[in-house]
């Protein structure tokens, strides 16, 4: 049936190409991806076509619509399709053609532009854990309050989790040298 709407969960790691790559392989049985929500992803199913699936990380000043649309005018140039936005990660898609397998960045300084902006997110999430795990025990100690000893807890062991993970795969992921 053409155009019967399924959902899957989404599909949550830190190697966004592991992720093109099965947006892909779901696009190659028929479904095509139409929308992320933060726990499950929209598809639209329609057999005889296939896409290929790219993000791309940009942020935009706020009332800068003009700026987006630009954006995207640049990758429809490219024969690009802009499909969704969640937060700053942009996905776009295209036909896909065998044996042909195109980036959003084909050139050195732009890769590594791209990469630059991925690791600058990720160190600056787990910074902003990091002081919040600080700011909880630096409360938990002050005000000695037994009544949120659990909630606060539970946010330093988040916000452990977290900054620890973020500043992990932002120190590991390093800019492509020109």
């Amino acid at each position: 049936m053409s155009g019967q709407t399924e959902f899957k969960r989404m599909k949550w790691t830190l190697e966004f190409q592991e992720t093109e790559k099965w947006l892909s392989e779901q696009s190659a049985q028929g479904l095509h991806f139409d929308k992320k929500g933060f726990f499950r992803c929209r598809f639209r199913r329609e057999e005889g076509k296939r896409y290929e699936y790219r993000y791309d990380l940009q942020s935009f000043p706020i009332g800068k619509k003009n700026a987006f649309h630009e954006y995207l005018a640049l990758y429809e140039d490219g024969g690009w399709e802009y499909v969704d936005s969640q937060f700053w990660w942009h996905i776009f898609r295209r036909p896909y053609v065998e044996g042909q397998t195109r980036e959003l960045y084909t050139d050195l300084p732009s890769r590594s532009a791209f990469l630059k902006r991925i690791r600058t997110l990720f160190l600056a999430i787990g910074w902003i854990n990091i002081a919040c795990l600080a700011l909880n025990l630096i409360l938990g100690a002050t005000l000695g309050s037994e009544r949120y000893d659990s909630i606060r807890g539970f946010l330093v062991g988040l916000n452990s989790v977290l900054g620890i993970f973020m500043l992990y795969a932002g120190y590991r992921l390093k800019p492509v040298k020109e």
